[in-house]
């Protein structure tokens, strides 16, 4: 809009007048922004760009856990907002919260400050007690650890010994020697001709052969 006012009342005055009027209303030397400037909103902006990612990594890495908390909350009610709300709904919820939450924070700082100090030593007291008992199942599950691992290297130990000994030498009983066998084929005995004798007279002897026999 305010290009073409300009480039009308040009026109119309050097049609009419033969001398623009935007002619008439420039500078004689054009408007220039000095270094100092620009170093000052350079400096502005790169103070205000380390101020987002100090304070956004604070929340990441809970430095302050009632501010880790409110951030969560407002995260995931702003997710559920967009669902519903249009952006530019968001935007101005956005900018009141923006201006009416230091205002609430400054009026009731002593009320607000002692609640987080009661919510932090609440959640610090909670942490402690979950580090005590997750410590002690820790350790006992390490002690159960080393009472089996010590078990088991026994007995493998052990496993070992018996295996690399050497065995018992088993004396055998003596067994009785027998003869070989003979491996030789026996010998043919010569038959012995044996006399015939002659056969026993049947009658009685006589007495005569028997004196003379005497």
């Amino acid at each position: 809009m305010a290009l073409g006012i300009t480039v009308t009342s040009e026109a119309i005055g050097k049609f009419l007048f033969n001398k623009g009027i935007a002619t008439q209303l420039r500078p004689r030397r054009y408007y220039t922004v000095s270094r100092a400037t620009i170093d000052s909103l350079v400096g502005d902006a790169h103070e205000l760009i380390n101020f987002v990612v100090i304070e956004a990594q604070r929340i990441l890495f809970v430095e302050s856990i009632p501010a880790s908390i409110a951030t969560a909350i407002l995260a995931f009610l702003s997710y559920h907002l967009t669902k519903i709300v249009p952006y530019w709904g968001l935007a101005i919820i956005g900018t009141v919260i923006a201006f009416v939450a230091p205002l609430i924070y400054v009026s009731n700082k002593e009320i607000i400050d002692e609640q987080l100090k009661n919510a932090s030593e609440a959640i610090d007291a909670q942490t402690a007690q979950v580090r005590n008992v997750a410590q002690k199942q820790v350790h006992q599950v390490a002690e159960a650890g080393k009472h089996y691992a010590g078990d088991y290297s026994h007995k493998v130990q052990e496993l070992i010994r018996g295996r690399s000994s050497s065995p018992k030498l088993v004396v055998k009983p003596k067994q009785p020697e027998f003869p070989s066998p003979p491996t030789e084929e026996p010998t043919k005995v010569p038959e012995i001709h044996v006399p015939d004798v002659p056969d026993e007279p049947i009658g009685g002897v006589k007495k005569e052969d028997s004196e003379s026999l005497l």
